[in-house]
């Protein structure tokens, strides 16, 4: 499969330009391994939205990703399936670190 052509390139990039992923050092967060939210997930951390814009529960965002990046140690792979808080989610390689995601959103 090496040799066949791509048809279609869908960069983190694109992804962020698109509007569909954010970078976690655009939230103020550093991570060790994982680098991207989707905004599916993002919205779960949403606390309020006014005039001055969207607010989110960062700490728990942080939370979330600290639990994750445990998981990635124990099982040292590219996709991984996290529970936390009783809502799951998925954590996918992506191309300079990990995008973290809803299930719906694989």
């Amino acid at each position: 499969m090496d040799d066949m052509p791509i048809i279609v390139k869908y960069t983190d990039e694109d992804g962020i330009e698109d509007g569909i992923l954010v970078r976690l050092w655009a939230l103020g967060i550093t991570s060790k391994k994982i680098n991207i939210v989707t905004t599916g997930v993002l919205e779960l951390f949403k606390v309020s939205k006014d005039e001055n814009g969207v607010q989110y529960d960062i700490s728990k965002l942080q939370r979330l990703i600290s639990h994750s990046e445990k998981t990635m140690e124990a099982k040292k792979d590219w996709f991984y399936s996290v529970v936390w808080e009783g809502k799951k989610f998925f954590v996918a390689e992506n191309e300079t670190g990990y995008t973290i995601l809803l299930p719906s959103e694989y």
